[in-house]
């Protein structure tokens, strides 16, 4: 068995996907995070946006994950085996960091359980400092809060990085 971010069934927060017990893809973030591919998840199947996904088992190996999603993005003619490898490699290190059950968010180019305080880190495009997610507070009480802190591009450009490619 395989740990992998799933859809979770929460809907409270933002999900245009309607798919079941869809695998996430890995990020695929570019040059505008705000626009939710700095801080949503996209489904395997459908490739459309959610915010939680679920740490669950699958018979499918990483590499049948890694597989999928070169199909779902159509990039499975473009990409080699060592691509396939390194993702395989990258997710399976990122796996290790979580439990079966886990509620997961992402954000900038690394993953945390939503339950997560005091996160601190740079990620691909800018510098963070929360004392909790934003995630967890729209969970909490203001689902509108995601797009009021991270879909603006002002949050993303004050805390940029100076060295980013």
């Amino acid at each position: 068995m395989t740990k992998f971010f799933f859809k979770s069934k929460q809907r409270q927060l933002i999900s245009h996907c309607k798919c079941d017990d869809a695998p996430a893809m890995s990020s695929c973030q570019m040059d505008c995070p705000w626009c939710g591919c700095g801080w949503l998840f996209s489904c395997g199947k459908c490739s459309m946006a959610f915010t939680v996904a679920e740490v669950k088992e699958t018979d499918l190996t990483l590499r049948q994950l890694a597989e999928q999603e070169a199909k779902t993005r159509r990039l499975e003619d473009t990409l080699d085996e060592d691509d396939i490898v390194d993702w395989v490699t990258h997710m399976g290190e990122t796996m290790d960091a979580f439990e079966i059950g886990d509620q997961v968010v992402y954000i900038d180019g690394a993953y945390w359980t939503t339950d997560a305080e005091s996160v601190e880190f740079e990620g691909y495009f800018a510098s963070h400092e929360f004392k909790k997610l934003p995630h967890a507070e729209a969970l909490a009480s203001d689902p509108d809060l995601l797009e009021k802190v991270l879909g603006q591009p002002s949050y993303w450009f004050d805390r940029e990085l100076p060295d980013r490619e």
